[in-house]
């Protein structure tokens, strides 16, 4: 297991988690961020299969075994444009039969072309 520490960084602990998903390699995350924006993604992967342990100052992320979901489902990444890239791009990457579901504010900003995909 690897151990990273991102200093509370919201982005990169996002970012850590899609890649610790894609790697399919588990993680402790020392001082995650706990913003809204790092729950959505958490969702997002609970949603995958990933597990959670949260801890006082770190969380260990495992990903599921296999990364696959014939099951259609719409997830919601609310105003948050950094949760709703890197969710349009693990779908696709994927392959899910999923939807994103966004907030009207995302949908004003240049994001059309990744929601048609």
């Amino acid at each position: 297991m690897t151990n990273l520490s991102i200093g509370g960084s919201k982005s990169l602990y996002i970012r850590t988690l899609c890649l610790s998903l894609l790697n399919n390699r588990s993680l402790t995350i020392q001082n995650p961020s706990r913003c809204q924006d790092a729950q959505l993604m958490e969702s997002l992967m609970l949603a995958l299969g990933a597990k959670f342990q949260h801890k006082d100052t770190e969380v260990i992320v495992t990903p599921p075994v296999t990364l696959t979901s014939s099951e259609s489902r719409t997830i919601q990444t609310q105003k948050s444009g950094l949760v709703t890239r890197l969710a349009l791009a693990l779908i696709t990457a994927l392959q899910l039969p999923w939807n994103v579901q966004v907030d009207p504010q995302i949908k004003s900003r240049p994001f059309q072309e990744y929601l048609d995909l």
